[in-house]
């Protein structure tokens, strides 16, 4: 009797803790841009690694890799970390800013009062 009681007890925790999990995804937006789109290309991630040396190893913190096929590329020794809080809402603010047209490689205003 204690046995089925332990198990029916261990069943319902495990229940309980996969209905938690999926609870915790409800309001994550899957097909949002951050989700499904790369600010690289493949191209560009092979050429960080072929430049990376043991002193300074490729760094890919707060780059959304997101649906690039890196099959077969040596990513050991490569530096891969989310972005904080502070990083996102940088990063937001700088896009709100910046026009999209000067967004890559030209100067960038740091803001409309300086412009």
């Amino acid at each position: 009797m204690k046995r089925s009681i332990g198990t029916a007890a261990l069943g319902l925790g495990l229940v309980a803790m996969t209905a938690t999990a999926q609870d915790m995804m409800r309001h994550v937006d899957l097909s949002s841009p951050d989700m499904v789109s790369a600010e690289m290309t493949r191209g560009e991630v092979e050429a960080a690694l072929a430049a990376a040396t043991a002193a300074a190893p490729a760094d890919f913190t707060g780059k959304r890799l997101s649906g690039l096929d890196l099959s077969g590329l040596n990513l050991s020794g490569a530096i891969f970390r989310a972005r904080t809080a502070q990083q996102d809402e940088a990063r937001r603010r700088e896009d709100s800013i910046v026009p999209s047209s000067t967004r890559h490689g030209c100067s960038r205003r740091t803001s409309r009062a300086q412009a």
